[in-house]
C-alpha cells in the first residue's frame, strides 16, 4: 500500500539540529523546524529527514541541484504556506523516475556521519539549511503528514524499496524538499536509499530487475555510459497549426562503444503521448528523431526515452521559457 497522507507543506525554515553517530547511530535523523508564518521565531511544525537506513548498507543517494528549474515550479510557487494533499491518482507528487526532476547517474551516495570530516550527509544537508535560513528562503517539503498533523516525514524516495519497506511503495509520492529564495532561484534536495531500485512498475512503484543506487553508482564510471537526450527542438519556426513548417525534433547521442537497435524504443511526453522509434544508432554516434506523436509543449514539459522493455533509459525537463523561442534547441545537460 503506498504511504499515507502524501502532498507537500508550504513553510518557511526556522531551525534544525542533526544527529551524529554517537548520537544515534542507528536511525539517525536531521529534525528541521519550520512554520507557516514567515515571521516565526520558533518553528512549530516538524520534518524528519532521514540520514541513514537500515541493515549492511545504510547510506543515502543525495542529488543537490543549485539552480533547479522543472514544470512542477509553475504550479508550487503561488501556493500559500500551508499542507497540500497530492493523492498519487493526480500525479501532481514527485515522481523520481516518471517525472524527470533529477538524473540518476548523477547521484553520489554518502555515509551518514564521518568522524572529524565534513563530508557525510549530515555535512551537506546542514549547510543547505543554514543558507535557507538565513536567506528566509521559502521551503516545498514532499513526504508524508505525520498522523497527528504537526509535521512530515517519509522526505525521500518512497519507491523501488524491498524487504519490510516494499509495503510504502507507490508512484507520484517521492519526497523531496525544494527552496524558493527571495532572488527568484530555486534550489532542490532529493534522498534515496542506496539499496532502492532504479526502475520500478508504472502501477505499483514495486522494484523491476535487480540494478539499485549502490550498483548503479558504486563502480567507475560514476556516468553510466547509455543513450541520452542531448537536445530538443521544442519550437519549431512558424505558427503551431502550420504542418508545413520544421518538425518536432528529438536530439539523441550514444554514449556507448556498441551500436544499438532501437526497434520498439519510444519518446515519451509529460501527457502520456508515445512516438515508436526504430532502426539504430551507432557507436558514439547522434541522432534526430522527429515526433508528430509525441508534442513537445511550448511553456513546459518532460520528454523520456523508454527502451522496448518500457523501462527509462533518460529522461529531461523544460520550462522557465526554454521553448518559448522559435526555431532555437534547447540543450540539456548530460
Amino acid at each position: 500500500m503506498p504511504i499515507h497522507n502524501y502532498g507537500v507543506w508550504v513553510a518557511h525554515p526556522v531551525s534544525f539540529t542533526a544527529q551524529r553517530y554517537h548520537q544515534d547511530p542507528v536511525s539517525p535523523h536531521l529534525t528541521l523546524k519550520f512554520d507557516e508564518d514567515p515571521n516565526a521565531s520558533q518553528g512549530r511544525l516538524t520534518a524528519a529527514i532521514n540520514v541513514k537506513s537500515f541493515g549492511r548498507e545504510n547510506r543515502l543517494v543525495y542529488w543537490l541541484y543549485p539552480n533547479f528549474r522543472h514544470p512542477i515550479l509553475s504550479n508550487l510557487n503561488s501556493k500559500e504556506p500551508q499542507f497540500y494533499p497530492l493523492p498519487s491518482s493526480d500525479k501532481q507528487g514527485l515522481d523520481y523516475i516518471r517525472g524527470n526532476v533529477l538524473e540518476t547517474g548523477r547521484g553520489t551516495i554518502l555515509q551518514h556521519d564521518l568522524p572529524g570530516v565534513e563530508n557525510g550527509i549530515i555535512d551537506y544537508l546542514s549547510n543547505i539549511f543554514r543558507q535557507a535560513i538565513a536567506s528566509k528562503a521559502k521551503i516545498f517539503l514532499f513526504g508524508e503528514r505525520f498522523e497527528s498533523d504537526d509535521g512530515i516525514h517519509n522526505v525521500h524516495m518512497n519507491q523501488g524499496s524491498k524487504g519490510d519497506f516494499k509495503g510504502s511503495n507507490g508512484v507520484f509520492q517521492d519526497g523531496g524538499i525544494i527552496l524558493g529564495f527571495p532572488d527568484g532561484h530555486f534550489e532542490a534536495v532529493f534522498l534515496a536509499f542506496a539499496n532502492q531500485s532504479i526502475h520500478t512498475d508504472d502501477q505499483t512503484g514495486h522494484s523491476i530487475g535487480t540494478v539499485d543506487f549502490r550498483e548503479h553508482l558504486g563502480v567507475p564510471p560514476i556516468f553510466v555510459e547509455t543513450v541520452v537526450i542531448r537536445a530538443a527542438l521544442i519550437n519549431p519556426l512558424g505558427p503551431d497549426t502550420n504542418s508545413r513548417g520544421e518538425p518536432e525534433t528529438v536530439f539523441s547521442e550514444n554514449r556507448t562503444s556498441n551500436l544499438i537497435n532501437l526497434d520498439g524504443w519510444s519518446i515519451g511526453n509529460h501527457r502520456g503521448d508515445r512516438q515508436r522509434l526504430d532502426g539504430t544508432i551507432v557507436a558514439q554516434g547522434k541522432k534526430l528523431f522527429l515526433v508528430p506523436d509525441c508534442p513537445l509543449y511550448n511553456n513546459e514539459g518532460l520528454i523520456t526515452l523508454l527502451d522496448s522493455s518500457g523501462l527509462k533509459v533518460d529522461g529531461v525537463s523544460y520550462g522557465g521559457g526554454q521553448g518559448r523561442k522559435q526555431g532555437d534547441f534547447v540543450y540539456f545537460d548530460i
